[in-house]
């Protein structure tokens, strides 16, 4: 259950901003979940780092790519770096509290983890909640995997997911 988990926490790192439907997107070989495997996004949002023509926003969005592909091949400690550089430029972002968090869980480092998934939810609480409550749940807090999935719900009355996590959690603490 574990590993799923995490697997889920590392899945729900989205990417950046949305970009125009219209509009060519030049991050695409970084941020292509989809299409594109880990290694070869490493490859290109590094190319794309180092060529310096970037805006800062699209920098931004190019360690953030790169911190997921880390992370997704099992490279926690590059992730976390990529993670802790793009706070840097972007310290009030709860995505990236929320991706460098699962990153630590992902390599034991549940403190940390849960530290930064506290960040997210004081900067973002819409789905922070949830985050935290699937690594509450992870690590076996289900009272608190319960309570982060109420407040979830509180905002998000029909989050599907939620829900589920939260009857889940509740099994254990009855």
């Amino acid at each position: 259950m574990r590993l799923a988990a995490i697997g889920f926490l590392v899945g729900a790192m989205s990417i950046g901003p949305a970009m125009a439907a219209d509009a060519p997107d030049p991050l695409s070989g970084c941020t292509d979940l989809k299409n594109i495997p880990p290694g070869a996004r490493i490859d290109t949002c590094k190319s794309l780092l180092a060529a310096g023509t970037l805006t800062q926003d699209q920098t931004h969005t190019a360690l953030h790519g790169l911190g997921v592909a880390y992370a997704q091949q099992g490279d926690f400690t590059f992730a976390i770096d990529t993670f802790t550089t793009a706070l840097a430029s972007y310290p009030d972002d709860s995505q990236e509290y929320l991706s460098r968090g699962a990153a630590y869980l992902a390599s034991g480092r549940n403190d940390l983890g849960l530290a930064d998934y506290d960040k997210a939810v004081a900067l973002q609480p819409k789905h922070s909640y949830l985050m935290r409550a699937t690594a509450y749940y992870v690590l076996h807090k289900y009272a608190l995997a319960v309570a982060d999935c109420d407040a979830e719900l509180r905002l998000v009355p029909d989050d599907a997911d939620a829900k589920k996590l939260r009857d889940k959690a509740q099994a254990h603490v009855n």
